[in-house]
């Protein structure tokens, strides 16, 4: 959590009020949700595609015998899964993303 986030809840700098630190909070939510809302479409459609396209190459690559095209394309879906938890690293308000965790995991109870 940044510090100027851990002010705020604290209570530490003078004006700040419950209800300023509850809208910062939420701001940083709704930022770290929308960006991560983009960056798993983001995923879906290069995992979309690399699967389209192992599926499409598969049975000619295999009868050709060309392994490293089956191989890139296996590669590139980890690679989406790697890109999707590098862009979480850098999400915009990733401080409260724990907070954004626990209301989706008591949201199903």
């Amino acid at each position: 959590m940044d510090q100027k986030l851990r002010d705020k809840a604290g209570g530490r700098r003078k004006g700040w009020t419950e209800k300023e630190t509850r809208e910062e909070i939420q701001h940083l939510l709704d930022q770290y949700r929308e960006y991560m809302r983009i960056q798993g479409v983001k995923y879906s459609m290069s995992s979309l595609s690399a699967f389209a396209k192992l599926s499409a190459g598969l049975i000619e690559d295999t009868i050709k015998l060309r392994l490293q095209n089956i191989a890139e394309t296996v590669v590139s879906m980890f690679t989406a899964n790697v890109n999707l938890m590098e862009a979480e690293l850098k999400a915009p308000g990733r401080e409260v993303a724990y907070i954004d965790q626990l209301n989706r995991r008591f949201e199903s109870y």
